[in-house]
Formats: structure tokens, C-alpha cells, sequence
């Protein structure tokens, strides 16, 4: 009986340890794809083409990947933080480590700032029965307080109290102020 336990036991451990695997590899692959919002491919690249390539990347990114206290880190060969030369060396961010390997591709015209291009800007993630479970989107760094938050929203035609804003505005405002 105790050794019918402990096989028992071995295999339903490796089931969690794989499962936990597979949620975690989940979390980073829309983590990335959520970084993805925002950026112009260029207009000669066919779609197939720009699939494959961006495919690509974000295999490559995720396997260097991992979560660490819920955030998104990047490890290089010796198992320390990728650091970014660009940016003080602090950590790479998912946005960056993209902008740097998707250069060929993205279109880096002149942009400009009156709010972003709504189609395909919030990155949506839904559960078996269709309810809203994630919802991301790029803010731009002149959103400073609540107020800018929910006045950047109202132009991004993201409507007050549908569950998109509301867990949007949870995920973004928690650390702004106010006013």
C-alpha cells in the first residue's frame, strides 16, 4: 500500500510541477505578445512573413524567460538578469528586448501622440466561458495620475464600467496618484 501511495504521490507531483510549467510559459508568451501592441511593422512585409519572424522572436525571448516575484525577467547563459546598456542597465523589459529584435521589421516613422491606434491596441485574454480574465494595453508615460489614466481611456474609446476598463484601471492606477 505504501508504495502504491508513493508512486501514486511521484506521479501526481510531476503532473502539478507540469502544469505549473505550462501556466507559467503562458504567463511569458502574453506577456510578450502584450508588448507587441503598439508597434508599426513596415508595409512591404507580407503577413506570413512578419508571423514567422515575430513567431520567431518571441520563441527565443521565452526561452531565455522567467517570472521572478511576478515579474518579467530575461536570463542570460550565466543565469543573471539581461541588463541594458541603454537604459542605466537596468533589466531588460519585454518592450525593449522586442524593439531590439523585431528592428528590421517595425516601422519607426514619426509618430504622433493623439492616443493610440484603438484597432488592436488592448490585448485581451478570456477564459473557457468567454469572461474577461486579462486585458492589456500600452500607456503612454504622459499618464501621470488617475485622471490622465481614465481621461486616456475615454480616448482610446475604452468605455467607463465595461469590464475592459475597469481592469484596466485596476492594473494601471494602482500605483498613481490621484491628482
Amino acid at each position: 500500500m505504501q508504495t502504491a501511495y508513493k508512486t501514486l504521490e511521484e506521479s501526481k507531483t510531476k503532473e502539478v510541477d507540469s502544469l505549473k510549467k505550462t501556466a507559467e510559459q503562458k504567463e511569458i508568451r502574453y506577456e510578450l505578445t502584450s508588448a507587441l501592441s503598439g508597434f508599426n511593422f513596415k508595409k512591404g512585409i507580407t503577413e506570413p512573413v512578419r508571423k514567422a519572424f515575430v513567431d520567431q522572436v518571441i520563441n527565443e525571448l521565452s526561452s531565455v524567460a522567467e517570472l521572478r516575484d511576478g515579474k518579467l525577467v530575461f536570463i542570460d547563459k550565466a543565469g543573471n538578469p539581461m541588463r541594458n546598456a541603454h537604459n542605466a542597465l537596468n533589466p531588460y523589459s519585454a518592450k525593449e528586448l522586442l524593439d531590439e529584435r523585431l528592428k528590421e521589421i517595425v516601422d519607426v516613422g514619426r509618430k504622433i501622440d493623439n492616443g493610440p491606434d484603438i484597432e488592436g491596441a488592448i490585448e485581451k485574454e478570456y477564459d473557457k466561458n468567454g469572461k474577461l480574465i486579462k486585458a492589456a494595453i500600452v500607456v503612454p508615460d504622459s499618464v501621470k495620475t488617475k485622471v490622465d489614466l481614465g481621461e486616456f481611456f475615454i480616448k482610446s474609446k475604452i468605455l467607463r464600467n465595461t469590464p475592459e476598463y475597469n481592469m484596466l484601471y485596476a492594473e494601471y492606477g494602482k500605483n498613481l496618484p490621484l491628482k
